[in-house]
């Protein structure tokens, strides 16, 4: 297929096809895996048109908060960093800026093969999965599972990523955790206690998303729950019960999440001002901001802002990987 702009990439021996468009770059390939990074100005024409249809699976991580994404074959979403985004072959989607930002994200392409042996080794809490599909387009994204990536990137960005091995294993590791996290989300919201009425859901859905647009917007903000409740139509009961079912976090861990997500990068932008960056984010003081990000991620913000991403590599490799196993071994042991 041709598509004016976009390059194909293909690996010798692989099924692994990639389609990138002018406004992504690849960060490391393998015969198994890409790994690339979007950014897309709201103002680029590259913007709206979104992306697909995509010659690979794919898995996207986002880094900037405030854009809704329009899978071709699903309901429009806002795309932030808590959520990974999950497309198959073949699938497309469109988009549209909330604010001036725009998009920053990176993405996994996958080895359909590859894809295909997860679902034979049973990569899904429970159910059936042919390894194509993915039973929408979104799921919640663990804290361990976002900052293992964002490791992952720096060191590809760096230069400093080790044998081709090394990273085979490491990023197969990283997808089987984020789509078992999935699969557990997906399957809960496919076996409900009992099924909600069509007019209902649909209000359901128009109120978490209104919610979830004004956290991602304005995280920096700190919105009671009855002024959330209010701007979004509803009463705070019904807030505070519908959200976590419809997204996988409460409303206060969905703003916290953006938070600390967000702070890795404000962190590698202004390393020298911590101060700055806790009130951007919306914490009480700086001690708050740094009790917080040391207890999600095992360093004082401090600590993560002075090291280059070369230095960061051996945690990445040791510490990082030993999380996501130690991971996967408590999710075992509870689907036992």
């Amino acid at each position: 297929m041709y598509i004016p702009g976009v390059q194909f990439l293909t690996e010798p021996g692989s099924d692994l096809v990639v389609n990138l468009s002018p406004t992504e770059r690849v960060l490391g390939r393998s015969a198994l895996f890409c790994i690339g990074e979007h950014r897309c100005s709201p103002r680029d024409p590259w913007f709206e048109m979104g992306g697909g249809p995509h010659t690979c699976p794919y898995i996207g991580f986002m880094r900037s908060a405030g854009v809704l994404r329009a899978p071709a074959d699903s309901k429009a979403q806002i795309h932030t960093p808590n959520t990974a985004g999950f497309g198959a072959v073949g699938s497309s989607f469109t988009r549209r800026a909330l604010n001036e930002v725009g998009e920053h994200s990176e993405w996994i392409a996958i080895s359909p093969a590859f894809l295909a042996e997860l679902a034979e080794d049973g990569v899904q809490a429970a159910g059936r999965w042919n390894g194509k599909d993915f039973p929408t387009p979104f799921a919640p994204l663990s804290l361990e599972a976002f900052f293992a990536q964002r490791h992952l990137v720096e060191a590809l960005s760096a230069s400093a990523c080790p044998s081709d091995l090394a990273f085979d294993e490491y990023v197969a590791r990283l997808v089987a955790t984020v789509l078992r996290d999935a699969f557990r989300f997906w399957n809960r919201r496919s076996n409900p206690r009992r099924l909600p009425r069509p007019v209902c859901e649909q209000q359901r859905v128009a109120i978490v998303e209104s919610a979830k647009q004004r956290i991602a917007t304005d995280y920096g903000s700190n919105h009671s729950l009855a002024s959330l409740a209010h701007a979004v139509n509803c009463s705070p009961g019904q807030l505070a019960r519908i959200f976590p079912a419809q997204t996988g976090f409460t409303l206060h861990e969905y703003r916290q999440h953006i938070r600390l997500r967000m702070a890795l990068q404000l962190l590698r932008e202004t390393p020298a001002d911590l101060c700055a960056v806790a009130e951007r984010l919306g914490f009480a003081s700086h001690s708050h901001f740094s009790t917080v990000f040391a207890q999600r991620f095992g360093m004082p913000p401090s600590r993560f802002a002075r090291n280059h991403p070369r230095r960061l590599l051996n945690s990445m490799l040791d510490s990082m990987d030993g999380s996501l196993q130690n991971r996967q071994r408590r999710m075992l042991r509870t689907n036992r």
